[in-house]
């Protein structure tokens, strides 16, 4: 709701404020994105992560990450990853292709 403005206007200011901190701490975001918002939400056994972007052509993706039951080596190389994963996901149709096939054969 936030990525497609369905928020009264401050409302949603207030919400892209909160949540495109990543615009903030790296400048290729902003180079490659016209809005780039994330939300995490992780214990020591779950790892859960929902992102919105829009790039400057106006095109939209959302996805989100739940993960559970992970043993603290998983949840530790995941977080580790976790950006390099989304920012490839976000960057290549062909690799969220390849994601979902592999998340639907198992």
């Amino acid at each position: 709701m936030v990525s497609t403005n369905q928020f009264p206007p401050v409302a949603n200011q207030t919400l892209r404020d909160l949540l495109e901190w990543p615009m903030e701490i790296n400048e290729g975001n902003r180079e490659r994105f016209a809005h780039l918002g994330s939300k995490g939400g992780s214990t020591g056994f779950i790892l859960n992560d929902a992102l919105y972007a829009e790039n400057h052509q106006g095109d939209r993706i959302e996805m989100v990450l739940l993960t559970d039951d992970l043993s603290l080596g998983k949840q530790m190389f995941l977080s580790h990853h976790l950006n390099s994963f989304e920012s490839k996901l976000l960057g290549s149709e062909d690799f969220r292709r390849e994601v979902k096939e592999a998340l639907s054969d198992s």
